[in-house]
This record gives structure tokens, sequence and C-alpha cells, in this order.
């Protein structure tokens, strides 16, 4: 309780000092008084334009954050369409070689059979016209 009197007092104080600010000032000409006057204004305006200043700097550095995460997603996109070419140039591949190997398996075979088939029919033909 005496703390949040003594904020009061304070804040009444600090009022009272600019109340004894404008009263000491009575005295001094309009003219300078509006000098002071324009002084707090160029201040005030000076503080308002560096405010702007500090906001536009952040807006901007908030617009280049999302430009970068922007590029980064664009060469993430562009790196998986590139593996994905691949990887379908290596399942043709991978096809193609087992097609191959099928068909050499294939012709491999057939041709051990059908000299094996030729060979017996010749042993065959030649008991047969020995006899």
């Amino acid at each position: 309780m005496l703390a949040k009197k003594q904020k009061t007092y304070t804040i009444i104080e600090d009022d009272a000092d600019d109340d004894a600010d404008v009263h000491s000032n009575a005295h001094v000409s309009s003219e300078s008084r509006r000098k002071d006057n324009g002084k707090r204004f160029r201040r005030r305006a000076v503080s308002e334009a560096v405010e702007d200043e500090e906001k536009k700097r952040e807006i901007e550095e908030e617009r280049q954050k999302k430009r970068e995460i922007e590029e980064e997603r664009q060469k993430k996109r562009e790196i998986e369409e590139e593996r994905q070419h691949l990887h379908l140039h290596a399942g043709i591949w991978r096809v193609s070689c087992n097609f191959n190997r099928s068909l050499c398996v294939f012709l491999t075979t057939w041709f051990h059979l059908s000299t094996k088939v030729l060979f017996c029919c010749s042993a065959l033909f030649y008991r047969w016209n020995s006899d």
C-alpha cells in the first residue's frame, strides 16, 4: 500500500515539476516559447522518423528472410525433381538390364538345349545309318 502511494506521489511530483517549468517560463517571451515548442516538435518528428525507418528496415529484413526461405524451398524442389528424374532413368535402366539379362539367359539356355538336342539327333542318325 505504501509503495503504491509513493508511485502516485512520484507521478504527481513529476507533474508538479512540469507545472513548475511552465510557471518558471512564464516570463520568457512567446517567441522563445515557440522556438522551444518547435524544438520539441522537431525532436518528436525526428524520433518518429527514426521509428519509421526502423519499422521499414524491419519490414525489409522480414521480406528478405521470406525471399531467402522461398529460394531455399525452390532449390529443394529443383533438387527433388532432379532426383526423381534420375530415379526414373535408373528404373528404366534397371528394367532394361533385367530384360537384357533375361533375354541372354533365355538365348543361352535355348542354344544349350538346342545343341544337346541336335547332338542327340545326330548321334541317333549316325547309329541308324551305321546299321
